[in-house]
């Protein structure tokens, strides 16, 4: 159950998408939204009450245009952004946070991790990252499926975040040598031979757990997972992809997980990352 809500915003055109995101799922659910900004204590002090001043008033305003029917706070604080967040969102007792996209810096995303992605590590709540600048409800979501408890959790979370919605569970597969194959004739196969031990996993899957009775067939593709969901979502229209976080919360967590990570990276459209409850 989605009761609090956190939107954080570093107060750019990204930090607007966020905030858009959170007012509309809060007032889809009839949940608490907290509009956070943390406004980076490293900064000299004038410069820091100056940036919490305006923050304050553009905020505000910002809020009065979408927050008709919502229970909302705007709180602008001063600290470390990474940490603030996530220790908000621990006090506050946060079921979802929400967040923008990361300012693309080509060269630096592929050496270091983005402050987003170092957010939903630490987090131990679903991160939703607005990349959509249409926040329309969600009616088509990919969910990545891998069959997995993260999966699991992913397909009911999306059934809250949009409970008429059609939840596409798409697995994908590596078929090596299949460029090769292909001109003897061999690849699709070979295509089908490795497609039997997933569709049993999918089988499985869904007589042993409970899962939404919005989700649909799963789609079983080759391909490289983060891609491949891609392009369905693009095909399908879809506004939301829905993808496990995968390892464990905290601090000697090395990384979030490929799939989750090159989501982060390039989000074609609004991403959810799930992981199953206490891992």
């Amino acid at each position: 159950m989605i009761n609090t809500i956190i939107a954080a915003t570093d107060l750019s055109h990204r930090g607007d998408l966020a905030v858009r995101r959170g007012f509309a799922v809060a007032r889809a659910l009839k949940a608490r939204l907290i509009v956070l900004s943390i406004v980076d204590d490293a900064l000299p002090l004038p410069i820091i009450a100056d940036i919490t001043q305006n923050a304050q008033k553009s905020l505000g305003a910002f809020a009065q245009t979408l927050g008709d029917g919502v229970k909302y706070e705007i709180r602008v604080e001063r600290g470390d952004p990474t940490g603030d967040i996530v220790a908000s969102v621990e006090r506050e007792g946060a079921d979802l946070l929400v967040m923008g996209p990361h300012r693309d810096r080509s060269f630096f995303d592929l050496v270091r991790e983005t402050t987003a992605q170092r957010i939903t590590r630490l987090a131990k709540v679903p991160v939703l990252m607005a990349a959509d600048r249409d926040e329309r409800p969600y009616e088509t979501i990919v969910l990545g499926a891998d069959f997995s408890p993260n999966a699991t959790a992913g397909a009911g979370l999306a059934a809250q975040l949009a409970p008429g919605a059609r939840i596409l569970p798409v697995h994908t597969i590596q078929v090596p040598y299949r460029g090769m194959l292909a001109q003897s004739g061999n690849a699709d196969e070979l295509l089908r031979s490795f497609s039997k031990e997933p569709i049993q996993n999918d089988r499985q899957w869904r007589d042993s757990t409970d899962l939404p009775d919005t989700l649909a067939d799963t789609v079983i593709i080759e391909g490289g997972a983060a891609s491949a969901l891609a392009d369905v979502a693009r095909r399908e229209d879809a506004h939301l992809i829905v993808v496990g976080a995968h390892g464990r919360v905290g601090q000697h967590r090395a990384f979030l997980g490929s799939v989750a990570s090159d989501m982060m990276r390039n989000p074609p459209c609004d991403v959810l990352i799930v992981r199953q409850q206490g891992t």
